[in-house]
C-alpha cells in the first residue's frame, strides 16, 4: 500500500513474469482482486480502479493521487458509508422471432413494459432502503443501481430477493461493490 497526505492505495505487484496466458489465469486473478476490493469495501469507501490496471512504476500511482488528491477526498466523503447495490433485471424467455417489423416494434414495447414496471416493483419495495437510484436500459436487460448504506446491505439483499416482479422477467441481485456508478469524477481515477 501506499499513501499520499489522506489517501491510501493498495496494489499488488507482478513479476516481470506474470503472463496472463490463458482464461483460467486471468479468472483468478480477477477473483482474487474482487475479493480484496469487497475486504476493504466492508471497511470504507473506495474508488477502485478497473483491472486490470498495470503500471510501469510505482511514481505513476503516487503521481495520480497527488494530482488528483483533493477530488479523490472530496468523492470518497460524499459517499460516505454507501455502496452500491445492483439489480439485473432480464427475460425469463428468449426473445421471440417477429413476422414482421410491425410485431418486432409491439414486442420491443411490451419488452420495455414488463422491464419499467419490474424497475417500480423493486424502487418501491426497497425505496426505504436505498438513498439515490439509478437504472440503465441494456436492450435485453435492465439494470437498476442503487446506493445503500453498509448497515442496510443484508436487509436490501433479502428484500429485493422476495419481490413479485412481472410474468416473464428475472432479477438477480448483487454486491455490494463501490458506489462509482454515483461518483462525480472529472476523469477515470487512473489515466494510462
Amino acid at each position: 500500500m501506499v499513501g499520499e497526505g489522506r489517501l491510501t492505495a493498495y496494489y499488488s505487484l507482478l513479476p516481470e513474469s506474470a503472463q496472463f496466458a490463458n482464461a483460467e489465469d486471468l479468472k483468478h486473478a480477477a477473483l482474487d482482486f474482487h475479493s480484496v476490493i469487497a475486504d476493504i469495501l466492508c471497511a470504507t469507501a473506495t474508488l477502485p480502479l478497473s483491472f486490470p490496471t498495470l503500471l510501469p512504476d510505482l511514481e505513476d500511482l503516487r503521481r495520480s493521487l497527488r494530482n488528483r488528491h483533493a477530488e479523490f477526498v472530496q468523492q470518497l466523503g460524499a459517499m460516505g458509508d454507501a455502496v452500491q447495490m445492483e439489480i439485473r433485471l432480464s427475460q425469463a424467455q428468449p426473445r421471440e422471432t417477429q413476422a414482421s417489423g410491425t410485431d418486432y416494434l409491439r414486442q420491443k414495447a411490451a419488452r420495455a413494459e414488463r422491464f419499467q414496471a419490474a424497475a417500480e416493483s423493486c424502487r418501491r419495495e426497497l425505496d426505504s432502503l436505498a438513498r439515490e437510484w439509478r437504472s440503465k436500459d441494456l436492450g435485453e436487460a435492465w439494470k437498476l443501481v442503487a446506493r445503500v448504506g453498509r448497515a442496510s446491505v443484508e436487509a436490501f439483499r433479502e428484500r429485493a430477493r422476495g419481490i413479485a416482479l412481472p410474468s416473464g422477467i428475472n432479477g438477480r441481485v448483487s454486491g455490494p461493490w463501490p458506489a462509482m456508478e454515483f461518483a462525480e469524477l472529472a476523469e477515470p481515477c487512473l489515466k494510462l
